[in-house]
């Protein structure tokens, strides 16, 4: 049987914080080197500036189409 490598993907939810990010700062320290995706609403102020830093790792979701009760 092939031995296939474990993938750890962390998406954190932020806004507002795109040059303060608390999370990622934590994870590193812990010893954390993979990827990780920023989700971000499209009516965060600083979406260009997330974009600017971290490029494709951001993906955008349109807050009057996602509400809470599809998490639930």
């Amino acid at each position: 049987m092939k031995k296939t490598e474990n993938k750890i993907l962390v998406m954190i939810l932020t806004h507002g914080r795109a040059e303060n990010i608390s999370t990622v700062k934590a994870l590193r320290k812990c010893g954390y080197e993979g990827e990780i995706i920023y989700l971000i609403d499209n009516e965060d102020s600083q979406k260009d500036l997330y974009l600017k830093k971290y490029g494709d790792q951001v993906e955008i979701f349109d807050k009057k189409f996602v509400h809470l009760k599809e998490f639930l």
